[in-house]
């Protein structure tokens, strides 16, 4: 599980994909449940680690351009998607 900061919160279950040199020969989606409260000024941020200790955020909410290899989608009915790719 990730170590929170102060003012941070786990909104997801943590999701274990592996192997971690596994090469993915066509784009994913990954849907899973969230509690995420979507109209509020929550910074949303998605997170990764190799191992089970260093996690790091790899993509912001709303930050997604043409460049970026991870799309990510929330929805009102506490779904949530990643299109990796």
């Amino acid at each position: 599980m990730p170590v929170l900061n102060t003012g941070q919160t786990r909104l997801s279950p943590v999701i274990l994909i592996g192997p971690s040199d596994i090469t993915l020969l066509k784009p994913a989606v990954l849907s899973f449940e969230h509690t995420a409260i979507l109209e509020s000024s929550w910074k949303l941020n998605l997170m990764f680690s190799e191992d089970v200790f260093n996690w790091k955020s790899i993509l912001t909410y709303g930050q997604e351009n043409i460049s970026t290899p991870i799309y990510l989608q929330f929805n009102n009915q506490q779904q949530a998607s990643i299109l990796v790719g």
